[in-house]
């Protein structure tokens, strides 16, 4: 009975975060028309459209694989903490530090990433090329992130290091001289635990984020472009000194550890219409989305993105609003087969006649 809760809470929360991505990403392209990611939000818009059961294994297919793709986001998370927590264990006196700069306008963001990781490896370089005896290893890893600020609209990118505390010590000592400007109230130092790699192994934007009477807000989508933008091909997770650096890309192939579930197997496609995927031969869906999840509450679909079991969703199947999704696809893709038909006639006709003056 535990087994099938699990998975079935597993599903559900497979399927908000589905929801959330769509949600994100049509407002990015609606409110930033003209970015130069639009196409690369479409991308992520239909991330894991489809999905398929075999053998009762509930399996999404075609990842987006975009750096701010919620849903490639928890990917990439998973690989970034199993390929760096038993390097991190090894650490004697393991220490998270935060490091900080003024917060800075949407103009000066990107030239700020780029100073704040540099001054990073300019510090940990130094150090460990220092001929003189070492009294410390400077090995650990690094993230770079950013938040947006909702009352001054402006933006706060940081580091967030995992390291002994004597490197930590230095590290923030030599920061503070690099960046006079930075407060030493607004760093950092605190001992590390089993959770530390996983906060920092989440998303390089805090997409959600709480005001001072502690209700959650989602970042404007004009913010979100902007930090988009300034991230664009920046390295923000990075090894230092002995810790091997793992490999965040992945092969949706190598992805083969399905849900468990009772759906009946075949090919799934998401459906807008029901905000699930539906199965494209007999319009059973996969999970039923609660009228206040439709409506896009944020505090409730943020509330829901934490506590899954909470989550009011129940399985149910053929239901007509699938079925009438199934429908209107398939009426729309023999619409746009027999346009593309008798274009090509049309094309062939006028070539013909041509031909034969």
């Amino acid at each position: 009975m535990h087994g099938k809760s699990t998975e079935k809470n597993l599903l559900r929360k497979k399927n908000l975060v589905k929801i959330f991505t769509r949600k994100i990403a049509l407002s990015l392209i609606n409110a930033n028309r003209g970015s130069e990611l639009t196409q690369s939000y479409w991308r992520t818009y239909h991330c894991i459209d489809d999905a398929t059961v075999i053998d009762g294994k509930f399996q999404t297919h075609h990842y987006c694989k975009n750096r701010f793709c919620p849903v490639c986001a928890r990917v990439r998370s998973a690989i970034i903490i199993n390929g760096y927590s038993q390097q991190l264990s090894e650490i004697k006196d393991l220490s998270l530090l935060t490091l900080t700069v003024p917060n800075v306008s949407a103009i000066e963001l990107k030239d700020t990433i780029t100073d704040l990781t540099q001054s990073f490896r300019q510090i940990v370089n130094r150090y460990n090329n220092k001929r003189t005896a070492k009294k410390f290893d400077i090995d650990g890893v690094r993230k770079i992130e950013c938040t947006y600020n909702h009352e001054l609209k402006n933006y706060h990118p940081h580091l967030h290091v995992l390291c002994n505390h004597k490197a930590a010590q230095y590290i923030l000592a030599n920061w503070l001289k690099l960046h006079p400007t930075a407060k030493r109230c607004a760093q950092d130092i605190k001992p590390a635990n089993k959770d530390s790699i996983k906060e920092i192994a989440k998303y390089f934007s805090k997409i959600f984020s709480k005001d001072k009477d502690g209700n959650i807000k989602i970042m404007p989508p004009q913010a979100l472009d902007t930090i988009n933008l300034a991230f664009r091909r920046v390295r923000t997770f990075q090894s230092f000194g002995k810790i091997k650096m793992v490999k965040e890309d992945f092969n949706e192939n190598e992805l083969k550890d399905g849900i468990d579930c009772t759906l009946t197997d075949g090919e799934y496609e998401y459906m807008q219409a029901v905000m699930s995927w539906v199965c494209t031969e007999t319009g059973e869906v996969a999970v039923e989305i609660p009228e206040e999840i439709r409506n896009y509450n944020a505090d409730t679909l943020g509330k829901y993105l934490h506590d899954p079991e909470d989550t009011p969703v129940t399985d149910f199947h053929n239901t007509d609003a699938a079925i009438s999704a199934i429908m209107e696809r398939k009426r729309i893709e023999n619409g746009q087969r027999t346009a593309s038909n008798r274009h090509q006639i049309g094309q062939r006709t006028a070539a013909h006649r041509e031909n034969n003056g």
